[in-house]
């Protein structure tokens, strides 16, 4: 090349360049909006130290070890991978107290040793330190997992594309009878 001869750019230089540039600046923007910088990281592999099963208003632990915990951790784990749906519904104390107390309602709860994060678009479930998933009852309809920070219900909820692997696993392993009514 001539050093005489200047270099000009290509137009799909100048593309490329403004493509990565939007690119950094929407991630910046989602990272400093959520303050995670790994918003957008698909897995979810946090291990519970117990699992309960709240069981239409009796409480059974999920030994630690057995092929029942193994399974409900596989399966939450998997139906929170991916792009995460947040929504507003809120998990009340009162609702708190239904579920674990109630005899109207089949759910799990999963309680871990430390706080973490639940890496998605949404700045929430950020401390969270327990996840409370319906199964049957109040809300379970709407798939949602609620998450728990120092005991504390915490706002809104992420929500699973179906409940319905983790309610096979309660069934598959006979940790709660399927309800009956009159």
């Amino acid at each position: 090349m001539d050093s005489s001869q200047r270099y000009t750019p290509s137009l799909f230089q100048l593309l490329g360049v403004g493509f990565v540039a939007i690119v950094l600046v929407l991630y910046l923007a989602i990272s400093l909006g959520t303050q995670d910088l790994l918003w957008f990281w698909p897995s979810f592999d946090a291990q519970p130290e117990t699992i309960l099963v709240h069981c239409y208003g009796e409480t059974i632990q999920v030994e630690p070890e057995t092929e029942a915990n193994a399974k409900l951790v596989e399966r939450l784990q998997q139906g929170l991978w991916g792009w995460k749906r947040w929504t507003d519904l809120s998990l009340s104390l009162a609702t708190l107290q239904i579920y674990r107390y109630g005899d109207d309602s089949l759910v799990l709860e999963f309680i871990y040793v430390a706080p973490f994060r639940i890496h998605s678009q949404y700045r929430f479930f950020s401390h969270v330190d327990a996840l409370i998933v319906p199964l049957d009852g109040r809300h379970a309809g709407a798939y949602p997992v609620f998450g728990l920070s120092d005991g504390d219900p915490m706002a809104g909820a992420l929500h699973l594309k179906t409940n319905v692997p983790l309610l096979e696993a309660v069934r598959e392993h006979d940790l709660c009878s399927p309800r009956n009514d009159p």
